[in-house]
């Protein structure tokens, strides 16, 4: 509940950011990619949480995560709000980019075991997340939307992920 009703309203696009699209993109652009005062803004501070949820409880909160990010990009995307949940739903994937590709088992180096696993002593997870399988069922198809900031959204997942 958390998650659906507090975090997810502060990341995905909302009315604000939505009028603020249509009236000067630039400046959204700059807001969103900015790192400055993240303290006073929500959005910001939503990502942050998810981050730091990801860093210290990454087993209980990965999955359900994925599961729920998942549901919003699989749907529809015919209203506003549905491209605004869409949007949100990729900034989730977006932050969890790093600890999807340790459940890949294609993107270990060779000797079968990853850098991570190494340096902390875990062990492989049991479950497993095509890395490739999201990007096109998920990305790849958000760069075709008809809302542009859907396909910003896209782009910046891909970088998360290329950067992996």
């Amino acid at each position: 509940e958390l998650l659906q009703f507090g975090i997810f309203p502060q990341i995905r696009f909302g009315d604000v950011e939505m009028q603020l699209w249509q009236l000067d993109p630039e400046e959204l652009l700059r807001e969103l990619l900015s790192d400055c005062d993240s303290d006073s803004r929500p959005h910001q501070a939503a990502m942050e949480l998810v981050e730091k949820l990801l860093l210290y409880r990454h087993k209980e909160v990965l999955l359900p995560l994925l599961q729920f990010s998942q549901l919003h990009l699989e749907a529809a995307d015919q209203s506003d709000l549905a491209h605004a949940n869409k949007e949100g739903a990729l900034v989730l994937l977006g932050l969890m980019a790093d600890h999807l590709v340790d459940l890949d088992p294609t993107q270990l180096p060779e000797g079968g075991e990853g850098k991570k696993q190494k340096k902390k002593g875990r062990n492989r997870p049991s479950q497993t997340v095509s890395i490739e399988e999201l990007l096109a069922r998920f990305v790849l198809p958000a760069l075709a939307s008809s809302a542009a900031f859907v396909r910003l959204r896209a782009l910046w997942v891909s970088a998360a992920f290329a950067r992996q």
